[in-house]
């Protein structure tokens, strides 16, 4: 799980999120829950490989929200699907960089 600071409001950060999970693939069946300030994906399988993606905000103050990500990978293997690190802190900067072009999209949309 990585954190990344947003000047955004809630509902704006968990849209973006959810265009971008969709757009990279890293999630099938995006939803968002208002209520409780997640997106949460069902695996995307490719191959011996599924990716799933989940995120939270939280509010830190009037005009900032942390934006919390967490990508899981799982290789298939003969025991069963086993967890795999291959999102590094360089992938996630990669993906909070699109997001925050996404927010920035959403913004100038007046939305």
């Amino acid at each position: 799980e990585y954190k990344q600071v947003y000047g955004a409001k809630e509902g704006i950060i968990l849209k973006s999120v959810a265009m971008i999970i969709k757009e990279k693939k890293l999630g099938e069946n995006v939803t968002i829950d208002h209520q409780n300030q997640n997106v949460d994906s069902d695996y995307v399988v490719s191959s011996d490989w599924r990716t799933k993606t989940s995120a939270h905000v939280n509010r830190l103050n009037w005009k900032e929200c942390e934006l919390s990500l967490t990508v899981i990978s799982e290789k298939k293997t003969s025991k069963g699907w086993e967890l795999r690190r291959v999102f590094q802190k360089e992938q996630y900067d990669s993906l909070f960089n699109l997001i925050d072009l996404k927010i920035y999209e959403e913004i100038s949309r007046g939305e």
